[in-house]
C-alpha cells in the first residue's frame, strides 16, 4: 500500500507540474496553433477569404506560425501578390495552400520566383485547402468573370497515397466525388497508426507543451508511421481525380489554353512511396494534359518539419521544375 500511495502522490505531483507549465506557457510564452495565423500590423487576427473563388483584395498581414513569420498580401482582384500580376495573365496557377505560398513571403513563392525569372505575367490562384474541384470554379470566375486568357494553366496537386493525409487532392477529390454522387464514403480510415496521429494533432494541438514536443520530434513521428490506404479507396480517389481533371480538359478547349499538371508530394513519402503516388495521379490524367511528376526532386530540406508545407528552399526547387516546363511549351 505504500508504494501504491507514493506512485499515486508522485502521479498527483506529475500532473500538477504538467499543468503549472501549461499555464505559464499558454499566459507567457504562447505559440500559433499548428498552421500559423494570419494578423494585421495591430496584431488582430485577419482572415483570407472573402468569398469561395477569391480572397479578400489589398489585404497585408503577416503569416506568423512557431516555424515562420512572412508578409503576405493578395492584390485587387483578390489573388496571392505576384510580380506582375495584370489581368492579361500569361499563366495562371491553380492549386492548394502550397501554390499560394503558404508561409513563405510574396516574393518567394514558387508562382513569383519562376514568372519573375521567366519574365512572364502571372496570376496565382492558389487558395488554401481546396481540393482539385473546389479549384476549377475559382479559374472558372478568373476566366468568365475577370476576362483572363491565359496561354497555360498550371496546376499544382498535392498528392499522397494515405487519402487522410491533410490537404491530399487524391483524398479530397474522392470525398468531394462521392458527395456529389450522394453516396457515402463506407470505407473506414487505414487502420493504421497514421490515423492516430491526426487525431492527436486535432486533440492537442492547441497544448502548448505538445506544440513544443511536436516541433522537436513531427517529422519522424509522421515519416515513422505513414501508411498507404487500401487499394480500393487509392482507385476511387484516381477515379475522382479523372473527373475533376476531365473538367480542366474541357475548360482548356473551351477558353483556348494548354493545362501543364505538377504533383507534389507530403515529406512522408521520401521513402519511397511517391513511387506508387505517382503511378496513381499518371492514371487519372488526361492525354492531352503535360504531366510533370517531382517526387525524386525533392528532399527534407525542403519542407518545414512541423508544418510540412514548403520553405523557401522548396519553392525555389519548384520554380525550377515550372520554368524548365514551361520553357518546353
Amino acid at each position: 500500500m505504500k508504494v501504491v500511495k507514493i506512485i499515486i502522490v508522485q502521479l498527483v505531483v506529475f500532473a500538477a507540474g504538467l499543468i503549472g507549465v501549461e499555464l505559464v506557457l499558454a499566459y507567457s510564452m504562447p505559440l500559433p496553433v499548428h498552421g500559423g495565423m494570419y494578423v494585421d500590423a495591430k496584431g488582430a487576427i485577419v482572415y483570407l477569404a472573402d468569398t469561395e473563388v477569391t480572397l479578400k483584395p489589398n489585404l497585408d498581414v503577416t503569416h506568423v506560425s512557431a516555424e515562420f513569420s512572412k508578409r503576405i498580401r493578395t492584390n485587387e482582384l483578390g489573388y496571392r501578390r505576384v510580380n506582375d500580376d495584370s489581368g492579361a495573365a500569361d499563366v495562371i496557377f491553380l492549386g492548394d495552400s502550397f501554390t499560394f505560398g503558404h508561409g513563405v513571403a510574396d516574393e518567394e513563392t514558387f508562382v513569383s520566383v519562376a514568372c519573375t525569372r521567366s519574365k512572364l505575367v502571372c496570376q496565382n490562384l492558389g487558395r488554401p485547402g481546396t481540393n482539385t474541384f473546389e479549384q476549377i470554379p475559382i479559374l472558372r470566375h478568373a476566366l468568365e468573370a475577370r476576362g483572363m486568357r491565359p496561354r497555360t494553366v498550371v496546376v499544382v496537386m498535392l498528392a499522397a497515397c494515405w487519402l487522410d493525409s491533410e490537404g491530399n487532392d487524391l483524398g479530397g477529390n474522392e470525398a468531394y466525388y462521392q458527395r456529389q454522387r450522394s453516396t457515402s464514403i463506407t470505407a473506414a480510415p487505414p487502420a493504421g497508426s497514421a490515423s492516430l496521429v491526426k487525431q492527436l494533432q486535432r486533440m492537442l494541438g492547441r497544448s502548448e507543451i505538445v506544440k513544443r514536443l511536436m516541433l522537436i520530434a513531427s517529422s519522424g513521428i509522421k515519416r515513422g508511421l505513414y501508411v498507404c490506404s487500401s487499394d480500393d479507396r487509392l482507385e476511387a480517389g484516381v477515379e475522382a481525380t479523372r473527373a475533376a481533371l476531365n473538367v480542366l480538359e474541357r475548360m482548356g478547349a473551351e477558353f483556348g489554353f494548354k493545362v501543364t499538371l505538377f504533383s507534389i508530394h507530403p515529406y512522408q513519402e521520401f521513402d519511397g512511396a511517391f513511387r506508387t503516388t505517382t503511378k496513381l495521379v499518371e492514371k487519372a490524367v488526361p492525354e492531352s494534359m503535360h504531366y510533370v511528376p517531382t517526387g525524386s526532386r525533392f528532399g527534407r530540406n525542403d519542407y518545414y518539419p512541423y508544418d510540412g508545407h514548403f520553405n523557401a528552399h522548396g519553392h525555389a526547387t519548384m520554380a525550377a521544375l515550372i520554368e524548365a516546363a514551361l520553357a518546353e511549351r
